[in-house]
This record gives C-alpha cells, sequence and structure tokens, in this order.
C-alpha cells in the first residue's frame, strides 16, 4: 500500500487519508476542539473574552467609588442607595461608553487575527489606570469638593503643588485601595468569558440588555440629580473624575499653560508690612492678666450676632461681653476651614496655598506657638474642646505645641450629640475645672465649642428663632436650627464669665471671643456651609477682648483684622514678645496695616484684600476679578473692578506682594494672578 501523500500547504497539516477520515459527527467535535485550542493559543478567540464581566466591574468600581465620596455615616441611612445612584450618574454613563467603545473596536478588529487582541489588552490597561484613578479622585474630593482637573494641577504648581495635596493620603488604607482597585479590575479579565446556554442571538442579547440597564439607570441619576440636588452643598461629587480631567485639558482657556500676569509692578516697598521679625510693640499697661482664655466658637459668623446687628435676641451674653470689651467690626478668617483656623490662630501664620488638610500634610515645627509662648512666661497651658480632634490629624498636630494638657469631647466624659462631638457645655465645666485645678498658677486656655457645626446641635427645650423673612433652607442646612445652636453657644459663655465672676476672676482674667469661620446660607451667594469662597456670610467673624483690668470697655474698632493677628494680640496684652516667626500683628498696635488677606480653596483657589471698605478678590486660574464697596454694598453684589479700577490698582500690589511672600515661605514657587 502506497504512503499516504504529504501536503505542500504552508501551514504543514497533512491531509486526510481513508484510515483517518471520520463521520461528519467527529469531524464536528474535531473542530470544536480545533476552536479551543486556538482559544488557548497565541491569539485566543475574540468572543472568549470576559468583556462583559471585565466591563461590570469596572463600572462597579466608579460606583464605588462615588459611594466613598459620600458621606461615610450615610450608608444605614434611607435613601442611600438612591444617593449613591444619583452621584454616579455620570460615572455610569462614562464606563458604558468606555467599555462599550472598546468592545467594538474587538469586534472589527477580529477580521484582523495579528490584531485581535490589542484592543481587549488596551482595555484592560487603561481600564485599570481609570480604576486607580478613581481611588486618587475618591481621596481628593474631601479637599477640592470636586473633581481634579487642568487647573487645579496648574495652580498648585505642578510636581510640587500635586504632592502637597495627595501627601496626606498616603495611609495604609488609600495604598491598599490603590493596588486593590486596578487589582480586582485586572483579575476579573483573566480567564474565559461565560457564555449563555442557547443559541447565538442570547450571547448577544445579554450585553445589549446590560448596556440598556445601565443607561436607563445613568438617566434615573441625571433626572433625580436635576431636580432633587438644585441645593446640596455636594452637587459637585455627581462628576465624572475621570471626564471633568479630561474635558480640562482641551476646555481651559489656559490649558496652553501660558500665565497672564497682572500687570500689578511692587517693589520692596509694598512687602515692608511682611518683614520679619516683627518688633513688638510697646506696651499697653504694666498690669498682666491673672488668666487668659481664647474662646473659639464653632461656625460662628459675625453676622449672626446680636452685637453686630442681628437683632435676633438669639446671643445676650454675648452683648454683654462686647459691651465690657473692645468689639471689631472687620475681623477675619484668613482661610475658612476649623483646622485651618487652629493653625492659625496658634502660630500667628499664613497657611500655604494647598488643598489638603494643614494639620496633616504639614506636622512638622513652624516655630513657637501661643501656648508655648504662654507656657515658656509661666503659664499652665490647656486645650479644651467639644469636638473630635482626631478630626484632620488635629490631635498629632497639638501634640508638642506648647500644651500641658489637651482634651477633647472623647475625653471630658459626655454623651455624643453629633458625630462631631459633645455638647459645649462640657467643654465649659472642663475649662473651669481646670482653673480649680491650678489656683495659684497664671493660665492660658483654649476652648473651642462644637454645638454651631452642621448639624447645628441645640437642647431640646430650646424655643425656636426661625427670623420674620427667612432664606429658603436646605434640609441639610436650617437657619433656624443654627440659630438654637447659637443660642445654646451664647448660653454656655455666659456660664463661662459666671463662673469667672464666682471665683472672683471676672475682671482679672482676659476673655477673647471669635468664631473660627462663619457659615452660609444661601441668602445671598447661593452657597451653604464654609470653605468654597471669601464672601462675607463665609469668613467674617466676630472677634471681642474683654478685660476689665486692662482694657477700656465698650469700644469698637473699624479696622480689618484676621485670626493671623490673634496671637500677637493676646502675646502683647499679656507682656510677651513677639514670636520670630509670627506673620501677624496686634490689633492694638498703631503700626497694623489694617489689611485682612483671605483664602479659600475649596473648588477652587481664591485669594482676597480688605482694606477700609475695601475689598478685591482674584481667582489665579482665571482671573476673575471682583471688587466691592463692603459700606454700601455688604451683601457683595455689585462688581465694582470697571467701575474703579483705581481701586484695584492700589489694592493688587498689596495682594500679589501677600501671595509671593506667602508662597516663597512655604517654598510653593510663583503664583502669577491672571488679568481679568
Amino acid at each position: 500500500m502506497k504512503a499516504p501523500p504529504v501536503s505542500d500547504s504552508l501551514d504543514g497539516d497533512t491531509l486526510p487519508t481513508a484510515s483517518t477520515r471520520t463521520t461528519p459527527r467527529a469531524t464536528g467535535r474535531a473542530r470544536s476542539r480545533e476552536r479551543g485550542a486556538s482559544t488557548s493559543g497565541r491569539e485566543p478567540d475574540e468572543s472568549a473574552r470576559p468583556w462583559l464581566r471585565a466591563s461590570s466591574v469596572f463600572v462597579l468600581v466608579l460606583v464605588a467609588g462615588k459611594a466613598v465620596d459620600l458621606d461615610p455615616s450615610w450608608p444605614l441611612r434611607a435613601g442611600f442607595l438612591l444617593d449613591v445612584l444619583t452621584a454616579s450618574h455620570e460615572d455610569v454613563l462614562f464606563g458604558t461608553c468606555f467599555c462599550s467603545a472598546f468592545a467594538l473596536v474587538g469586534v472589527v478588529a477580529r477580521r484582523a487575527p495579528s490584531a485581535a487582541a490589542w484592543p481587549f489588552r488596551a482595555f484592560v490597561g487603561l481600564g485599570a489606570v481609570g480604576a486607580a484613578y478613581t481611588v486618587v479622585a475618591c481621596r481628593a474630593y474631601p479637599f477640592l469638593w470636586g473633581p481634579i482637573t487642568y487647573r487645579v494641577l496648574a495652580v498648585a504648581g505642578g510636581g510640587r503643588g500635586v504632592w502637597s495635596i495627595i501627601r496626606g493620603a498616603i495611609t495604609r488604607e488609600f495604598v491598599a485601595a490603590l493596588l486593590l482597585a486596578p487589582a480586582v479590575f485586572v483579575l476579573s479579565a483573566a480567564g474565559r468569558a461565560w457564555r449563555p446556554p442557547g443559541h447565538r442571538l442570547i450571547s448577544a442579547l445579554v450585553p445589549l440588555v446590560v448596556i440598556v440597564a445601565a443607561l436607563v439607570v445613568a438617566q434615573e441619576g441625571r433626572v433625580i440629580f436635576a431636580h432633587r440636588w438644585s441645593a446640596r452643598l455636594d452637587r459637585p461629587v455627581a462628576q465624572s473624575p475621570h471626564v471633568a480631567l479630561v474635558r480640562s485639558l482641551y476646555d481651559d482657556p489656559d490649558s496652553t499653560g501660558v500665565a497672564r500676569g497682572l500687570d500689578f509692578p511692587f517693589g520692596d516697598d509694598e512687602r515692608l508690612e511682611f518683614a520679619r521679625p516683627i518688633p513688638s510693640p510697646p506696651p499697653i499697661t504694666t498690669k498682666h492678666p491673672r488668666g487668659v482664655i481664647l474662646y473659639v466658637m464653632e461656625s460662628t459668623g459675625a453676622e449672626y450676632l446680636d452685637d453686630y446687628g442681628a437683632a435676633s435676641g438669639s446671643t445676650p451674653r454675648f452683648s454683654e461681653i462686647a459691651g465690657r470689651g473692645m468689639a471689631f467690626d472687620h475681623a477675619y478668617a484668613n482661610l475658612g476651614r476649623t483646622e485651618a483656623a487652629l493653625a492659625t490662630l496658634l502660630t500667628s501664620q499664613y497657611l500655604p496655598f494647598s488643598w489638603q488638610y494643614f494639620t496633616e500634610a504639614h506636622l512638622e515645627p513652624v516655630g513657637p506657638t501661643l501656648a508655648r509662648a504662654f507656657r515658656d512666661a509661666g503659664y499652665f497651658t490647656a486645650f479644651v474642646s467639644a469636638g473630635d480632634l482626631e478630626y484632620a490629624s488635629q490631635r498629632t498636630f497639638l501634640d508638642g505645641r506648647g500644651f500641658d494638657l489637651i482634651v477633647d469631647g472623647e475625653h471630658l466624659g459626655c454623651p455624643l450629640v453629633s458625630r462631631w462631638g459633645v455638647a459645649d457645655a462640657c467643654a465649659v465645666d472642663g475649662a473651669l475645672a481646670q482653673i480649680d485645678a491650678h489656683p495659684r498658677q497664671p493660665f492660658f486656655i483654649l476652648v473651642w465649642t462644637n454645638q454651631t457645626h452642621h448639624p447645628y446641635v441645640r437642647p431640646v427645650d430650646a424655643p425656636s428663632r426661625r427670623p420674620a423673612h427667612p432664606p429658603t433652607p436646605t434640609p441639610e442646612f436650617s437657619l433656624d436650627d443654627y440659630r438654637g445652636a447659637l443660642a445654646e453657644a451664647d448660653r454656655q459663655l455666659g456660664r463661662l464669665l459666671d463662673g469667672l465672676r464666682a471665683r472672683e476672676l471676672g475682671d482679672d482674667v482676659l476673655l477673647a471671643v471669635t468664631g473660627d469661620h462663619s457659615e452660609a446660607f444661601g441668602s445671598r451667594h447661593k452657597t451653604f456651609g464654609h470653605g468654597f469662597h471669601v464672601y462675607d456670610e463665609e469668613m467674617r467673624v466676630p472677634l471681642v477682648l474683654r478685660w476689665p483690668a486692662g482694657l477700656p470697655g465698650g469700644t469698637r474698632e473699624g479696622r480689618p483684622c484676621a485670626h493671623v493677628d490673634v496671637a500677637p494680640t493676646l502675646a502683647h496684652l499679656a507682656g510677651i514678645p513677639q514670636a520670630p516667626t509670627w506673620f501677624g500683628r496686634s490689633v492694638l498696635d498703631p503700626s497694623h496695616p489694617g489689611h485682612a488677606y483671605l483664602t479659600a480653596v475649596t473648588k477652587r483657589l481664591t485669594v482676597g484684600i480688605r482694606e477700609r471698605s475695601w475689598k478685591l478678590t482674584v481667582v489665579p486660574s482665571d482671573g476673575q476679578t471682583e471688587l466691592y464697596d463692603m459700606d454700601s454694598d455688604p451683601g457683595e453684589q455689585h462688581n465694582l473692578v470697571a467701575a474703579r479700577p483705581e481701586i484695584v490698582t492700589r489694592l493688587g500690589p498689596h495682594l500679589a506682594a501677600w501671595v509671593a511672600v506667602t508662597r516663597a515661605a512655604w517654598r510653593q514657587g510663583d503664583l502669577q494672578l491672571h488679568e481679568h
């Protein structure tokens, strides 16, 4: 018998002989095995790739990121899943389009066997990067209250600025999430795809049904977002961080990276007010206070106090203190956040232009604090807070800053009244207890209240103080609840004063009362809360000094000042020299420049200056400039940049000098202010 002929085909397969012939059914099974072998070989069959599984996991990673961005105390709250759907509707749409586009390219590429694998490989690679970026965006959102964009990165100062944003996020949890998110996605793309049993039509319909369902979910979320989220403070969470970043690269007028500077030439004469060290001013009196109390009222703006014109009847004890003290009509928070106020009040330094919480990102020594200055002068020093000092790593920041004792809501032994802390009465009792514990030693005590922080906890028996024509509040921000909480804070301030009088210290203790920032309720600029803008409704705070034995009572000062001036002022009155690293000046120093410099870093960087009746603000990223005459327009409704260019020209050099000096102090490089 002749040997079977040898094929001369290019692939080297042999032609079948009579002995190797099989039945049609056997031939079909063999061909199936051949197809299976080909899918496990060099170039698997594109239809066997787990597109649907990997795409579903990618979308779920995006949605999980938005669940994390929402308040972590909400998962047990009714409606949380609906909030997640609403917050992630853009992410669902983006993820569906992203995955579908690659799958479509994969179908087309099947016609070219040599390129069939590349669409899926590109999908897995870019998807892993997108999953990791979701984790980064989640960590940045609490600082930015919005997505990372080109402008955010540009204004941050390039690589150094980006590091200043994320350095505080390098925790074990963050690193674990950064590794886990892309790993889960990549694993979902490994192995064989699940094929539904039945006809090929079913295999084609399953992905189609999933895509349609995703689009319906995205549309429902968009509708809810448009109608029910119109006044929510966290609206920006609904933006897709991936889409926002990519869009900003081509939709940004400054995307070329070319900065147009304000034509404000300034020389050394404009920088004199920032020269350091600042000489200590001459003493006001030869007397020294028996004790000093800095009483910081949480989220308390000047406009809500009766002594500053509120006429609501909510704060009679504050009015009593202001009536026998010195009140400052135009005092400001330099940066409208709690942790920033804490750092500025203690260090008398302008904080760096960073979206990172200062108490988390800058734990290294920043020079002598107010507490250390008093302790070095022989005072017992204590920090007593009704809040939770674990927030923004405030306790870690305070350690080693000059306090003999640090206690917060966790250590005062009182029940929580909100997730932020305990009742203000506990802090007042704690402060008085420390005075009793050190009867023969002068003391410096910083007291920080809590109940006026959102959600504005007031006693059950507190009467409603609803104004005659209140602005329409959101469910989260009720002005009525705020006024009730403010009345309780005022009552506790009165208890502190009564406690001092009962200990015969009413006239010998220097009592300074201020707020860490103000609070907005949408009445003028449709903004709620704090930290977003430098408008007065978020930045203007009370400042009253009461020391009957050393200061005249019943006086008011109209010169602008800020938190950065508080430490030098208290040290001045106590006869303690000004620390060489302090930027502020005593408000009682005749050489005080009368400027208050303001910053907002949430959403976008805004810088501003208040001088006499004028307030100038600039957004460096796009040059948006606003000028207001605060005497005639305290609500900041009429921008006078075009009408009063000479004021812009006069104040601009001071604002530019302050920006340059602050960035130089923190080695942030140059920040150019842009033309309007």
